[in-house]
This record gives structure tokens, sequence and C-alpha cells, in this order.
């Protein structure tokens, strides 16, 4: 059975195409009461693709959306401005446990059929909370990084930003991690349901059958939820009411530390929870979230008085990141950064490596004074990873 549930105005404007509502609370009692797909409307027609990352609902919109929490992410079909369009938004609960007809009938179509199949996995692949994008696809995204550590398999591990479901906690521990800390500013589940459990081994066993090796112990028989040993989820904190494990090899975040507003006490305290020799991991996004690839560098014009009407981040660049990170005591042992070229196009460039800047001596000078003074090729990195260890 199905439930539709009116979203009410306002809503928040989140930058570019994106708009925040409330999900309502019998909204969020039905969907915490069984297993449900869902879905939002506008008008009374499907918008989508669903789970999109905020970033796409920002830059791209055309109908995307997202649940997070206890709040909808989303934007209009044509990029209208939600708040004034006029039209009725409204999500849908759909029951899709396996009691219901629809999910028989759904697995009835899509299990014989190879197409159907993998496109449910390549969409599941692309949410932030999906098993195959945590438990594979950011696992083995990460694998490169940590094999330049020397570490092996990190014994003590927290990722910052984790979402809502931590799979790839799960990952790290079946592999041989002792202790995963999962943190985020949203619910972060400690459990995961044994029957899905029961199918993820399933898949493992023929994918990758040396996952298999640990699962008992570190997920010990159990109805219908199972809390992974070594699992330790932060729920609904920022960073700077996160606590820090002491003695932590490895730390990671992805698309954080850019939102972070005091960067350097966030580096301070990775340096004091990081013991010489441990490593730590950032991929940071430095463009303006209102706009991103359409004007990467327009909070950078806004004086300290009009960006504190919006302040979505700490506006730092690439080399102020890196300033503040080695003033801890960490050394960058490999940084990476995304950049605009004269093309209009982007590449990945290792640091140090020449590149033409795509940013303009004109640009720069459209800048507030604070930004004018920086080097064009690091206004013209419009996102960097960085691999550091403390010394």
């Amino acid at each position: 059975m199905s439930a539709t549930f009116r979203l009410t105005r306002p809503f928040q404007h989140d930058g570019g195409h994106a708009f925040v509502a409330d999900a309502p609370p019998r909204f969020l009692e039905k969907v915490a009461s069984g297993e449900y797909f869902i879905t939002v409307l506008e008008n009374g027609k499907d918008l989508g693709p669903g789970h999109a990352s905020h970033g796409e609902i920002r830059e791209i919109g055309c109908g995307r959306y997202s649940t997070w929490g206890n709040s909808i992410w989303f934007s209009a079909s044509d990029n209208s401005n939600c708040a004034k369009n006029g039209r009725a938004y409204s999500v849908m609960a759909v029951d899709v446990s396996d009691r219901s007809a629809l999910y028989r009938t759904m697995i009835d179509r899509a299990v014989p059929d190879d197409g159907s199949l993998l496109a449910i996995l390549a969409q599941n692949a692309q949410r932030h909370d999906g098993v195959l994008g945590g438990f594979f696809r950011q696992r083995n995204a990460m694998r490169h990084w940590i094999d330049l550590t020397g570490l092996g398999v990190p014994r003590r591990i927290t990722e910052i930003g984790c979402g809502g479901t931590p799979w790839t906690g799960l990952r790290f521990l079946l592999e041989g991690t002792e202790r995963f800390v999962a943190a985020d500013i949203v619910t972060v589940q400690d459990a995961f349901s044994a029957a899905q459990l029961r199918d993820l081994r399933t898949t493992c066993e023929q994918f990758e059958p040396s996952l298999t090796a640990r699962w008992d112990e570190v997920l010990p028989p159990g109805e219908p939820y199972i809390r992974p040993l070594g699992l330790c989820a932060q729920s609904e904190i920022d960073f700077d009411t996160m606590v820090m494990d002491d003695g932590i090899d490895f730390t990671m975040s992805t698309s954080v530390m850019q939102r972070v507003m005091d960067p350097e006490g966030a580096y301070r305290k990775l340096a004091q929870a990081t013991p010489p020799g441990g490593f730590m991991f950032h991929a940071i996004d430095l463009r303006d979230n209102r706009h991103f690839d359409a004007d990467p560098l327009a909070f950078l014009a806004l004086g300290e008085e009009e960006y504190a009407q919006i302040r979505s981040g700490n506006r730092l660049r690439a080399s102020q990141h890196r300033a503040l990170i080695e003033a801890q005591g960490f050394e960058v042992v490999m940084e990476r950064g995304f950049v605009l070229g004269p093309n209009g196009g982007h590449s990945w460039v290792r640091h140090g490596e020449d590149f033409a800047p795509g940013v303009t001596e004109a640009q720069r000078e459209q800048l507030a004074p604070a930004f004018r003074a920086l080097d064009l090729r690091d206004l013209s990195t419009t996102s960097v990873q960085m691999l550091c260890r403390r010394r």
C-alpha cells in the first residue's frame, strides 16, 4: 500500500536548484515502521531521479531529489523556484517489504531480466547510502590512497560524513579493521537488517569470497537486526561536537572540510587524535555550491558581510587548507587537484605539476580583496584530494 503526504511551504533554498522541506511527521512515522520506496511528486507526477546527491540537485536539478534525515531535498522539473512556482509538492511512501504484492512483482520481473537487474545495480551504485556505492565503490575508491600509507588494512578508522548507512565501515570491519567510527550530521544506523546481510553474504560469496572469512566474528547471528562488532556510530553531530578516538590510524572525509567553519580548529582536533605515523585523507570541494561548474568562484566575489548571509562554507582554497594541515604537524604525502583549464574543461593534476589556469587576471580582479592575492592556479583548483601523514 502507498500513502502520500503534502510538503508544506516555506521551503528553504539550499543553493542552485535545490530546495529543502521538513518531512511531514506522519510520513516519518510511516517509513520508520516498515520498508518503503519513497518518491517526490510535483502536482501529482513523479519527479526524479531520486537518491541524487545534494550537489546534483543543486547543480543539475530537473526533478532530482533525495531524502536525508528528517528533510526532503528536491528540485522542480523545469528548475523553477519551488518556493514560488505555485506547484504542489508531496512525498509518497510505497510499501516494498517482502510481504507486499508490489515487491514480489518487481522481483519476479527484475531477476530474470539481465537488463533490468543491471540497471537497478547501476542506480544503487550512485546512491550515497546505497550498498554498492558504500560497500564496494567507496571502499575501492579509497584503495589507492590507503595503499600509499603502507598500513594494509588500517586498525582504527574514522569516517566523517559517512551518511545514514555505514556500509563502508562494515566493509572495513570485514577486512580486518578493529574499530570504525562512523559520524555524520544525520542519524547513522548502528545495526543492519539480518535479511539484508544474508543477501549481502551470498553476493560476497559470488564476487569477493575473502570478505566472508570474518563474517561470523564481525556479525554475530541475530534477528531482526545485527550490530557489527567494532562499529561506533555518532549521529546528528557536527565536527565541533564529534568525539574523536585516540590513536586513529586513518581518518577520511568527502565533501566535509569545506563546510567546517573553524577549519583550523578541526585540523587541530584531528592532529590531537592522530598519533605520529597516522594518516588522514580529505576530498574537499572548493566550489560555490550555489552554482558549482556554472560559476564556481561566485562566492569569492562577496565581501564578508554579504557572504555572512549565505555562509555555506569556509571559502578556503587548496593552498590554505594545505597550510593549516601542515601547521598542525601533518605532511601532505600526496595531493591532486581538479583544475579548470582555459578551454573551460577540468582535469586532475598532481600538486606541483604545471598547468594553464582557467581563471584569468581579469576574473581575479573581480573577487573580494581577500582573494585577489591568490595564485591563478590556486583559484582554478575547484576541488582537491589530500593524503596527509602525522609527523
